[in-house]
């Protein structure tokens, strides 16, 4: 059904282009967060001039006009938040557990906080959901036989912890915390909002490593995406595209954009698919007739003017160099932990946290852990704040695993507490 941008609207409408990175950066943000919105392509829609904005084309894009007639240029998602109903900031001044990061393990320990009886709040800065709400389908997942896809799956997720009481807030993060080993850490998010927790768990997950292209970096948002990118397919119905990446969410990618794409060629590092990606994923790229594979190989070369027109793959044995042009290129490959949200903590080579035996292996360690007993399996170097999911040293990257690290979480919160009131 199409919809008349000049109606009365229940819905925000954005105005901007579609290879400009801050447009694409708010239409994630919002597709992700579930908010309805109309996009209108300020350089083709020539309906744009009727929506009383003076000037369009020297407006700071992308421009938001909600349904009240109110008009932004180039907001915050906090401003985007705020405006349409999402929940933003704490309802109490004190918690007794914080969650930081909406993923599976986030959104896990959360039911399972709440569920027991904490007062639980979880903090996200972008979109609940984390790396797995972006998944096309997630067919390994127990109990449910055809697959889920990730969006279901974290709407059911929140459902649940909302209904057993459980608070989310998006949009926000930590800015400042003041740690202390026993009684309430003082916290202070990028709003300026304040609050108290007893306990805390970081489940902020993982980002995708960089492409290390020649290019590459000039083109994110135009063209060039990390992630699957939820909602961008469409602009992409009847065009060519990639994707770089050996592993799972790579693979449903590939096959998701394989359904509107007229072609998509799957660029993996290693010498076969095998190596990274789920045998039913694997068996499902090699007969998709529209998809090509380029095993043992790299993209070295993005280009384009205002937005991506080619890339190069070089082969890693022969070295032989492929020119293809294309109108997207979506990465998924390894991933770098989250780094920004608590700073000193111990971690691996890497940069994925050390927790329980594995800091009592550190030199000096001991000397230095300021309580009468050994961290907890899950617990930091920063006592009472536990690590779950991907963000954690050792951890299997897989949905199932990083539900059961925020399973095991709140148990050991409840430690956590009981030791803090000895």
């Amino acid at each position: 059904m199409s919809v008349d941008p000049l109606a009365p609207s229940s819905h925000l409408r954005i105005l901007g282009r579609i290879a400009s990175p801050s447009s694409v950066n708010l239409r994630d943000f919002l597709t992700r967060n579930g908010v309805n919105y109309l996009w209108l392509d300020i350089d083709n829609d020539p309906l744009v001039r009727y929506l009383g904005i003076a000037k369009p084309d020297e407006a700071v894009l992308p421009v938001c006009v909600f349904p009240d007639g109110t008009v932004l240029e180039a907001p915050t998602r906090l401003d985007v938040a705020n405006r349409v109903g999402l929940h933003t900031k704490p309802e109490h001044d004190i918690y007794d557990l914080t969650i930081i990061g909406g993923g599976p393990a986030g959104l896990t320990a959360a039911v399972y906080g709440a569920s027991e009886g904490l007062r639980t709040l979880l903090i996200e800065r972008d979109a609940l959901g984390g790396q797995a709400g972006t998944s096309s389908r997630i067919e390994n997942y127990l109990g449910f036989p055809d697959g889920i896809g990730g969006a279901e799956l974290t709407e059911r997720a929140i459902l649940q912890a909302q209904r057993l009481g459980a608070e989310l807030i998006v949009a926000n993060s930590v800015a400042d915390a003041h740690h202390t080993p026993l009684g309430p850490v003082p916290l202070e998010l990028t709003d300026g909002s304040t609050l108290e927790t007893r306990s805390a768990v970081m489940a902020t997950g993982v980002a995708y490593r960089r492409l290390e292209a020649v290019g590459a970096n000039e083109l994110v948002g135009k063209g060039v995406y990390y992630g699957a990118a939820p909602g961008e397919e469409r602009f992409y119905e009847g065009c060519d595209v990639s994707v770089v990446g050996g592993g799972n969410s790579a693979g449903q990618a590939a096959l998701n954009l394989a359904r509107l794409a007229r072609g998509v060629a799957v660029v993996v590092r290693a010498d076969s698919l095998a190596k990274g990606m789920s045998h039913y994923l694997v068996e499902r790229l090699e007969t998709t007739t529209n998809i090509d594979i380029y095993l043992g190989s790299e993209v070295t070369l993005a280009e384009g003017e205002d937005q991506l027109e080619r890339i190069t793959i070089r082969s890693r044995a022969s070295e032989a160099e492929t020119q293809l042009d294309l109108d997207a290129l979506f990465v998924l490959i390894g991933g770098q932990p989250h780094g920004d949200y608590a700073p000193g903590i111990r971690r691996d080579d890497k940069g994925f946290m050390l927790t329980g035996p594995a800091l009592m292996n550190e030199p000096g360690f001991a000397d230095r852990w300021p309580l009468d007993r050994t961290p907890y399996f899950l617990e930091t170097s920063m006592s009472g704040l536990l690590a779950a999911g991907d963000i954690r040293s050792g951890a299997v990257k897989r949905v199932a695993s990083a539900v059961g690290d925020g399973a095991m979480a709140v148990q050991l919160v409840h430690q956590v507490l009981q030791h803090a009131q000895r």
